[in-house]
């Protein structure tokens, strides 16, 4: 589901305790980082560290912010605990701590959120998602100022499954592009470098408006575009023998919609899409000439 935010994951450790085998993943995969859009400046941040506390058949985890949300005036921050791979919302609490049975899929993320505008009345605990929630948001084609860490900070007991080390890093706009002619060229630096695993390729895809309906990809980040709007340019990190391409549809398909397929989405699927991306507002160019 999907707008601001970005895809790093820093590390994980695999734990072993009274024969119980955790998988501690402390991943900052997030849609909403400390850099945000003009249309809506609420980022999640990410977290910086996890940690579990065993006592008998409980525990507690919680999660460390890295300091990089951005909480504009009248918004308020919580965190939302979620379980599975489907993100089922169990819990939400003003710290990022919550007291869990040790075993089964748990994710903790953080919602940077304007309650007079996002109405968490809404939430049915046990049964609403974190994708229902974002798809509500601006960074997830809705149209609502919010920002939800969807990935979030990962825990599993009991699977030891080897985690998925992709990561999309992060991009920049080059600014000072516009139509000229009815023509532009649109282009983003890397922000922060990804992690490209063994098999796994790179790509840049460009998608339009607030829907980020995919129109190009391309081996680099910079693309000719024909019209006025907003555009952004993505980070894709992916194992072609995981995720086929080949059912994006152009002017159809959007990123929310890959995005989907991927775990860091909700999914099954290794790879990871920098949701965010590069924004460009394009408009016509301004002639400065004058005739004196």
């Amino acid at each position: 589901m999907g707008v601001k935010a970005y895809l790093t994951a820093h590390w994980n450790s695999l734990l072993r305790l009274s024969g119980l085998c955790i998988l501690f993943m402390g991943l900052s995969l997030s849609f909403a980082t400390a850099q945000t859009n003009e249309d809506c400046p609420a980022a999640a941040g990410t977290f910086a560290s996890s940690q579990i506390c065993m006592d008998g058949a409980d525990a507690t985890i919680s999660a460390t912010p890295k300091g990089d949300a951005v909480v504009p005036d009248g918004f308020e921050t919580i965190f939302v605990l979620t379980t599975t791979e489907e993100l089922v919302i169990e819990n939400v609490s003003d710290a990022p701590s919550f007291d869990v049975a040790a075993s089964g899929d748990y994710t903790i993320h953080t919602l940077v959120y304007d309650p007079n505008t996002l109405d968490l009345g809404i939430v049915e605990v046990g049964v609403t998602t974190g994708g229902d929630v974002n798809g509500l948001l601006i960074q997830g084609g809705g149209s609502i100022c919010a920002s939800l860490d969807v990935a979030g900070s990962k825990f599993n007991f009991g699977s030891c499954d080897p985690a998925c080390e992709a990561t999309a890093g992060t991009l920049a706009a080059v600014d000072g592009a516009c139509l000229e002619n009815g023509t532009a060229t649109i282009e983003a630096t890397i922000n922060e470098e990804p992690n490209i695993p063994e098999g796994f390729e790179r790509i840049y895809v460009l998608t339009q408006g607030a829907e980020l309906v995919i129109q190009n990809v391309s081996d680099m980040p910079s693309f000719e575009v024909t019209e006025g709007g907003v555009f952004t340019i993505h980070t894709l990190i992916y194992d072609p023998n995981t995720l086929d391409l080949g059912i994006v549809e152009l002017g159809v398909t959007t990123g929310v919609d890959v995005n989907g397929l991927l775990e860091q989405g909700g999914g099954d699927i290794c790879a990871a899409l920098d949701v965010p991306g590069a924004a460009f507002d394009l408009t016509e160019c301004v002639c400065e000439a004058t005739a004196g």
